[in-house]
């Protein structure tokens, strides 16, 4: 992938159908699966608020960022199995924070890289499943950018710190190619809620967030009934 391909694809946009098909590409997720589990995955995210504004009835048009945001989102609680809630809240809250480093930049900057030594590599902390998220990154897997997470790692608490390593650069440029790969396969139409509402129960979606099934069957007839 060169860098013209590069700048081309940051103003992209897809359809959620494309969208979600290179995502489950790039999980390695089987289309009957895509289809529930994976869906309500997304569709839970969407709920917390990982989701563009669009008025009633509009089609929405994904972009590279917002292919970034989900894929990040699906990373950490597919993958690390941490909270929903709090990878939504993280990735708001950081997306765009000013005065450091936030992850629109990352992304943007891990999306351009070339070389192996130019990759993003974040560093995730373990903590426990309902702890805030920790996530740091270097530049780099050799040289000074292991040596940064080798200092990192010892620090001065009382135990041992535990992480996961990504290569944030590979993960994105997978993503990349799927889109292109993927293309527009299908209308663009949001999946009815009404068809992963069980999915969703059955991840704790619910049980977890503020209305109880029959809140949320109400709320969801009563949307549909305008």
């Amino acid at each position: 992938m060169d860098g013209k391909t590069t700048q081309k694809a940051a103003k992209a946009a897809y359809g959620y159908a494309t969208l979600e098909r290179a995502l489950g590409k790039v999980f390695g997720v089987k289309p009957a699966a895509r289809e529930k589990s994976f869906r309500a995955r997304i569709i839970h995210l969407r709920r917390l608020g990982l989701t563009p504004q669009s008025g009633r009835g509009e089609v929405i048009a994904y972009d590279d960022e917002w292919a970034a945001r989900w894929y990040l989102g699906l990373l950490l609680t597919m993958r690390l199995g941490r909270d929903p809630k709090l990878v939504a809240e993280y990735i708001k809250a950081n997306w765009s924070r000013p005065g450091e480093t936030n992850l629109r930049v990352l992304v943007k900057q891990a999306r351009a890289a070339q070389r192996p030594e130019d990759h993003v590599i974040l560093t995730i902390d373990h903590g426990g499943v309902s702890e805030p998220l920790v996530v740091r990154y270097v530049t780099g897997i050799t040289g000074k950018g292991m040596e940064a997470i080798g200092h990192s790692l010892a620090g001065d608490g009382p135990t041992d710190r535990l992480v996961t390593l990504f290569d944030l650069t590979a993960g994105l440029h997978r993503l990349h190619d799927a889109l292109a790969a993927v293309g527009e396969v299908s209308p663009s139409a949001e999946p009815p809620m009404s068809d992963v509402v069980q999915q969703i129960v059955d991840m704790g979606a619910v049980s977890h967030g503020e209305m109880t099934l029959k809140e949320f069957r109400a709320k969801h007839r009563a949307k549909r009934s305008k």
